[in-house]
């Protein structure tokens, strides 16, 4: 296999797949960027579309930013052999709170005492 979309550049941001869960029926795992500014989700989504994933698989719900895909395990087997990184749900918060930091409004990283970043428990199934 050739180069890795996500390896080819070291300066490029990073992509990560959690573990896979039950949610609706189905397994499921999230693809997320650890750089949420313009240049980093047009990463994240052009690294989806090499993929073949449908732009519908893209979320980023209301509240603290967490833009990410859904993936079943076979995309996700997929972006791991394209190069993506497995993360552990530790792993998974601290690409959230990297991701975060690369955003330059104070107003969209706020939060309360812990900074805006994110919990464990923040990035459930299906959200």
């Amino acid at each position: 296999m050739g180069k890795s979309a996500v390896m080819e550049n070291v300066n490029q941001p990073s992509i990560g797949v959690d573990d896979l869960f039950q949610a609706k029926g189905r397994w499921w795992c999230h693809m997320v960027c650890d750089d949420f500014s313009p240049t980093g989700l047009e990463h994240l989504h052009r690294f989806a579309e090499t993929l073949g994933l449908s732009p519908r698989a893209f979320h980023n719900p209301d509240g603290q930013p967490r833009p990410h895909y859904d993936l079943t395990p076979e995309y996700r087997e997929k972006a791991l052999a394209h190069g993506a990184l497995l993360l552990t749900r530790r792993g998974l918060v601290e690409y959230l709170q990297r991701g975060r930091a690369c955003l330059s409004s104070p107003t969209l990283t706020a939060g309360g005492d812990d900074g805006g970043l994110p919990t464990i428990g923040e990035f459930e199934p299906g959200r």
